[in-house]
């Protein structure tokens, strides 16, 4: 192959994100099939196989297990957990699923939920279990949040700002508190802008992906000064409304809130 031929095949796998144009290194997206996912805002791979989902507010409070053809497997209400305004959800290396109920398009909340189930009792229809914390913003102001990781058990969260042209900032959780709220200390701006909608991080790659609805942006991770430098990589999609983001090994899963799913090579993401 000569070098002209080189570049305008790296170029067109450059451009077919953005453009929207099937890739054939990207399957092509899949849809859940159960109308109980209606407003998907957050994924995680389950231990089992498949994914862990959650719905946005206004839905029940419930996890939703689907595998990659899109079959809903299990339906897990968690008991006495309100969904006041899910946004996100994660794990951590011990098994816990934490879904972020800290949603606030109006900031007017003054704490924040996170509830925390392991995944075996989840499996096992025991959402009984389900523990729930609060936190507050450092400042004491309420903030938009759709996006946060789990990471040497410090929780990460990215806000979601009003504009598109705005900064998000990098907020940790150092650790949950089992009586009053945690504090979310400000990291400080990330080098980005667009609102944020999830983020994902592999700690077998070191790797930080954080999502917008058009857009998703790279960082190498191991500490968390890293997130407030320069994105390694950025590209473009068009998939809908995409609120949800994670990894599954060598690759990158995105799901948008009508239930679509694509599986993304991690050679892309890294490009």
């Amino acid at each position: 192959m000569n070098h002209t031929l080189i570049f305008l095949t790296t170029l067109a796998l450059t451009l077919v994100p953005a453009m929207g144009i099937a890739n054939p290194l990207i399957p092509a997206g899949t849809q859940i099939q159960s109308p109980k996912v209606n407003e998907l805002s957050g994924v995680i791979p389950a231990s089992i196989a498949g994914y862990w989902g959650i719905n946005d507010s206004g839905n029940s409070s419930s996890l939703y297990c689907f595998n990659s053809q899109g079959a809903l497997l299990h339906e897990i209400p968690l008991k006495k957990v309100n969904n006041v305004d899910w946004e996100a959800i994660t794990r951590d290396q011990d098994g816990y699923l934490y879904i972020g109920d800290f949603g606030d398009n109006d900031a007017q909340r003054k704490t924040y939920t996170i509830h925390k189930i392991h995944e075996t009792h989840a499996l096992a229809q025991k959402g009984e279990t389900t523990k729930t914390y609060t936190f507050r913003y450092e400042d004491r102001k309420s903030r938009n949040c759709e996006a946060f990781f789990v990471q040497n058990g410090r929780l990460y969260l990215i806000s979601k700002e009003p504009k598109e042209s705005d900064t998000p900032s990098l907020f940790c959780i150092d650790s949950l508190q089992e009586k009053g709220p945690a504090i979310a200390r400000r990291v400080g701006p990330m080098a980005i802008t667009g609102r944020v909608t999830d983020v994902a991080y592999s700690s077998t790659h070191n790797l930080v992906v954080v999502l917008t609805k058009k857009q998703f942006f790279t960082f190498s991770f191991q500490q968390e000064r890293d997130l407030l430098q320069a994105p390694q990589n950025t590209q473009s999609f068009k998939l809908g409304k995409c609120e949800g983001i994670c990894f599954d090994g060598d690759t990158m899963i995105l799901t948008n809130e009508k239930g679509g799913i694509w599986q993304w090579p991690l050679q892309l993401v890294t490009r």
